[in-house]
């Protein structure tokens, strides 16, 4: 249940009801997104698209790909709606995690008929560690996360999908961030393609980027697929954004 050098992944136990919801405990998934996700990380995953904002300030805590000693609950779905919410006191622990270890507190609404799939959640990030700025000492330094997705099925092969996220780190040394995005995927029984854009504008400091990506599956058969994911990031001057989870030890 606890990310460390060598495991990431996720890992936890629960009970689910149809009639009461489901109650989940470990390593989970974070509860920010609720439309489109796949199982890699990347601009195709729209949760993702925030994991890196390390570079907004001191001390601002970030996201972890998921969350360890997470428990969650989600509703049982009620006119094609559900509610979740989360808490973790480690958003992160093992490796790095006197920069991105936190507690998480989150909730999310998801509302999905079938054709039309929208979500909007709050989560808040509380750093369990304390940072040293300008001689001054800092507890508990918080990140507010906004996201709103809407996704949108046009027929049986294809749909698009709108995503914004406001990050608003109060660290005396930080920068709020807003990520707003589109993306499409292309469906058909062999293959499947997909495009993506996003611009990411940072208040001040000139930290902006704007982020392309493309990616195709191929289902070759029962037992094996195919795919490729290629994405292209243009950072501003100051900017240090990037989508592989490595740290850049400068612009």
């Amino acid at each position: 249940f606890v990310r460390d050098e060598t495991f990431a992944r996720g890992e936890y136990i629960g009970v689910s009801s149809k009639k009461y919801g489901t109650v989940l405990y470990g390593r989970q998934m974070l509860n920010v997104s609720g439309v489109y996700e796949e199982l890699f990380a990347s601009s195709f995953a729209p949760a993702t698209l925030s994991y890196q904002a390390y570079d907004l300030g001191t001390g601002a805590p970030t996201f972890d790909f998921r969350s360890s000693r997470a428990i969650t609950y989600t509703t049982p779905n009620f006119n094609n709606t559900t509610l979740s919410f989360l808490y973790t006191p480690n958003q992160m622990v093992g490796d790095a995690s006197k920069v991105l270890d936190a507690k998480n507190y989150g909730a999310m609404a998801v509302y999905d008929d079938g054709i039309n799939r929208i979500s909007a959640s709050y989560n808040e990030l509380v750093s369990n560690y304390s940072v040293n700025y300008n001689g001054i000492i800092y507890d508990e330094i918080k990140t507010k996360d906004y996201r709103l997705f809407a996704l949108k099925r046009l027929n049986k092969n294809l749909f698009i999908t709108g995503t914004a996220n406001y990050l608003k780190p109060d660290s005396p040394d930080a920068v709020s961030a807003q990520i707003y995005g589109t993306m499409i995927n292309f469906e058909q029984p062999k293959y499947n393609l997909k495009a993506a854009l996003y611009h990411r504008q940072v208040d001040k400091k000139d930290m902006s980027a704007m982020i392309y990506a493309v990616g195709a599956n191929y289902h070759i058969n029962k037992h094996l697929d195919a795919y490729i994911r290629a994405e292209y990031i243009d950072n501003n001057s100051k900017a240090k954004y990037t989508m592989n989870n490595i740290l850049l030890e400068g612009p």
